[in-house]
């Protein structure tokens, strides 16, 4: 049994995670909770703590003999740096106490999701085997995350003592992502005002690469998997997860028509909105490497394709935080 500690409670990606490792019988799952009752609706042991916290964090590892650490927490730099050193510590001192016995044992686990969007902005075909910041790479990326490049190698670099793997995911959907709704709440209201357009943060050209949350977490799955064979084998180990390339005009004008807005869908640019321009990364990759070297199959191919479910399912959602809301002030 793999003991698997998983940083980051709140997403799709890290819920659905929390669902399919211990369905598989190959995994204890552990999660950080400040207290059992947040942990207790997810089904899986919760370890006190938060991720500001290291000391909760490598006292939990130690007392429950974790052997990989899972980080789905966005791009939080602080935090994540000092996460790295004390992991990489964690690492050496297993490692020396294993020699001083004579033993050789698996190193720590260290998995970080992150974000294509880190590495390019292009439309034309890319891969993730080339490596970042040399001179030759791609276009920097958007500036909210421009300093993801450097902890990705950060995470690269400490291979020597951990066993680690960067899994990069295009723009996540599904499940009513909270990313979306800044494209899909003004439509919403636009519905109910009877405007006659709407103004969304996007850029007309832009294409997107995308996956839906299942598939990065079916993709982080196969990464706990295979994570000892791609470090002891020495390949690189950073793996795209993509499913589509698709423009934010047929997104958007999709959702707007599933939504029901029968007025004109204006893309006026991404301004001073650093999440927006994120969003807008246009991203031309592929996941052959996930698919030949992790076994990493996704299910969902398409976002436009099914958006009579996802838009809906954000105006469903919206609604019902609204009457939560209204319940909890009442």
């Amino acid at each position: 049994m793999v003991n698997i500690l998983i940083l980051g409670a709140a997403s799709p990606t890290s819920q659905t995670l929390y669902k399919s490792l211990p369905r598989s019988g190959n995994h204890c799952v552990y999660c950080l909770a400040q207290t059992p009752e947040r942990a207790r609706p997810l089904g899986v042991i919760s370890i006190p703590g938060d991720l500001f916290n290291n000391a909760k964090i490598q006292e939990g590892i130690e007392a429950h003999s974790i052997n990989v650490v899972v980080g789905v927490v966005g791009a939080l730099a602080f935090p994540l740096q000092a996460l790295l050193a004390e992991l990489k510590r964690l690492g050496r001192a297993r490692l020396a106490t294993a020699s001083d016995a004579g033993k050789e044992i698996t190193k720590l686990g260290f998995i970080y999701c992150s974000g294509i969007g880190v590495t390019r902005d292009s439309n034309k075909p890319d891969e993730d085997i080339f490596p970042i910041g040399l001179p030759n790479s791609r276009k920097p990326p958007a500036q909210r995350i421009s300093w993801l490049p450097k902890f990705e190698q950060d995470v690269v670099d400490v291979s020597d003592v951990l066993a680690v793997m960067v899994m990069r995911s295009a723009l996540v959907y599904g499940y009513a992502h909270p990313n979306w709704s800044r494209f899909f709440k003004p439509i919403s209201k636009a519905v109910r005002s009877g405007a006659t357009s709407v103004s969304l943060p996007a850029e007309p050209h832009s294409r997107p690469g995308l996956v839906h949350a299942i598939d990065v977490a079916s993709g982080l799955h196969a990464a706990i998997d295979k994570l000892a064979s791609v470090s002891r084998n020495h390949l690189y180990p950073v793996f795209d997860l993509v499913t589509s390339q698709e423009s934010m005009r047929d997104i958007s004008e999709s959702a707007a028509k599933e939504l029901g807005f029968k007025g004109k869908v204006k893309l006026v640019g991404v301004g001073d909105d650093r999440m927006a321009k994120a969003m807008c990364t246009s991203i031309n990759g592929s996941s052959a490497r996930a698919r030949l070297i992790l076994g990493w199959e996704p299910k969902k191919i398409g976002f436009v394709q099914g958006m009579d479910i996802y838009a809906k399912a954000h105006a469903a959602s919206r609604s019902y935080q609204l009457t939560f809301l209204s319940w909890l002030l009442a």
